[in-house]
């Protein structure tokens, strides 16, 4: 006789917060506050062009010279209280940080040596944890001195030689990048996301008005995650869920940060998961549920990251395509049951995933056209095989603005789509990625008005269309200075309860920025 069901708790988006952050990786407006990325990009330019004048210079002195450093002070006032549940909370309605970014260069014959990264401090709890890690960087936490890119390019003549950690960038839209995923991101505030390097052996082959490239990345470092801690993580309804692991809370903790991709567990516990999944019941006992994070085996081969790309110009056009194979940035979950004795052993992995990608963009009078797509096939049926997709135009005018006195005016729009070719199928896998693959049916749309050359005021939006979430940011960019620019931005968010905006109701912000560059 099957006995009653005990009554089912909710268990609440453990880190669903992130998810977003994998759309908003390539939103510059985004995180108009600072994109790292150009910076740096910016930052080692100038170094090249110091490089020339340096002669023979040392590699010391060379270091000097072409050192540049950025001072960052950000702050953030949240307009809501932050919710409280049964799990200790940081409910600051006031955060504040102070980064300081650096980049900087060397060239000793044909070896070019670089580096770049930031030392930070800031009043979130359970958000910093010390230095980088090497190699593999599996702690959520953010570095407080994050050493982002160190490696040498090795000038072979008909080819570049690159050998150590260095931020990967693949893809070719503006907004949002299916193809830009293989350098990990630190996600610990959404909205602020950074780009990390990833340790890689690159050869780069230019061939005409192509480029071939090839890369080898060992070590795989998942996306950091904000803290169980943090107000980005929403609750209601922990009660009775750590019973499901013996009661204790720092192990419950720790399974938090690992499903941080599972937002189907949001409206079913882990009872009703097997009973859904696998037809099963424990006859109303509570099993005893072990869990484990598989990362990938750098001592493997097998488990390492391998791309191949090609970028080209023709015809007025910007090309790309690519080929990767490697460890997929979204997680699945199996689970191997002992039915008799109640028992589950649930765990969390990267599975090895097949990708191909391509893209363009070209211009025609003031208008830009773009658009990708990713094609990804995972092994033996471990996750759903799928093809994420952009489409989207910029248009840039300064006449029309130059009539009302003002400077220029940028518009773009981008629609995000997804199509699922197979479902997760293998034995044992009960969670797809699905619910992490964000920008499956988004409208995308960012204006950005320069009224001066100096002040410029922007819009963001990201409307979920299948259930109506949004994101909207307005802001201004004053560069007061040649030197300091200053920032602010008004976040908010809305939407149904289950989505991922509508769970972050309660975190409407103003964000200001202050930066300093030597």
């Amino acid at each position: 006789m099957k006995h009653p069901a005990p009554p089912r708790p909710r268990l609440v988006p453990p880190l669903a917060a992130w998810l977003l952050a994998l759309v908003l990786t390539a939103l510059p407006a985004a995180a108009d506050e600072v994109d790292l990325l150009q910076e740096l990009d910016a930052a080692m330019t100038a170094s090249a062009q110091k490089e020339q004048d340096t002669g023979e210079r040392g590699a010391a002195a060379q270091f000097a010279d072409n050192l540049d450093l950025t001072v960052r002070l950000r702050g953030a006032h949240f307009l809501q209280t932050a919710g409280r549940d049964d799990l200790p909370k940081d409910t600051q309605d006031n955060i504040g940080e102070l980064r300081l970014e650096y980049a900087t260069s060397a060239t000793v014959g044909r070896v070019r040596l670089a580096t770049s990264g930031w030392l930070e401090a800031g009043n979130q709890q359970d958000t910093y944890a010390g230095v980088s890690r090497f190699f593999q960087d599996d702690n959520r936490r953010r570095n407080a001195w994050e050493i982002n890119e160190l490696y040498a390019v090795v000038d072979l003549g008909p080819a570049d030689l690159t050998l150590g950690r260095k931020v990967l960038q693949n893809g070719i839209s503006t907004l949002v990048s299916p193809a830009n995923r293989y350098s990990p991101v630190d996600f610990n505030d959404p909205l602020d996301p950074r780009r990390l390097g990833v340790w890689q052996a690159a050869l780069d082959v230019p061939v005409g008005d192509t480029t071939w490239t090839v890369a080898v990345m060992p070590y795989f470092t998942p996306p950091k995650t904000p803290s169980p801690e943090s107000r980005w993580v929403s609750g209601e309804a922990w009660g009775g869920v750590p019973g499901y692991f013996g009661n204790s809370q720092s192990q419950f903790d720790d399974f938090l940060e690992w499903l941080h991709f599972f937002s189907s567990l949001t409206r079913v516990d882990m009872v009703s998961l097997f009973e859904r999944f696998f037809g099963i019941s424990f006859g109303g006992v509570t099993p005893d549920i072990t869990t484990r994070y598989d990362l990938p085996d750098a001592d493997d081969p097998d488990q390492w990251s391998y791309l191949a790309r090609a970028k080209t110009s023709l015809g007025g056009f910007d090309l790309f395509a690519s080929a990767f194979r490697g460890p997929s940035i979204y997680p699945v979950m199996r689970a191997e049951l002992d039915q008799p004795a109640a028992r589950v052993a649930i765990t969390v992995e990267h599975p090895v995933a097949d990708q191909l990608a391509g893209g363009f963009s070209t211009t025609w009078k003031e208008l830009e056209f773009h658009g990708e797509a990713l094609y990804s096939h995972t092994e033996e049926g471990k996750d759903d095989s799928y093809l994420h997709y952009v489409g989207g135009t910029t248009w840039s005018n300064q006449s029309w603005p130059a009539r009302l006195g003002l400077h220029r005016l940028d518009l773009t729009a981008e629609y995000v789509g997804e199509s699922i070719t197979q479902h997760q199928n293998a034995d044992g896998y009960f969670i797809s990625s699905r619910d992490a693959r964000l920008g499956r049916n988004d409208a995308v749309l960012r204006a950005e008005l320069f009224l001066t050359q100096e002040f410029s005021l922007h819009y963001l939006a990201d409307i979920l269309l299948s259930n109506s979430a949004r994101l909207h940011r307005v802001g201004t960019t004053w560069r007061m200075t040649d030197n300091l620019t200053w920032h602010t931005a008004l976040e908010l968010f809305d939407g149904p309860g289950t989505s991922y905006y509508g769970r972050w109701r309660d975190q409407d912000r103003v964000v200001t920025t202050l930066e300093y560059r030597f």
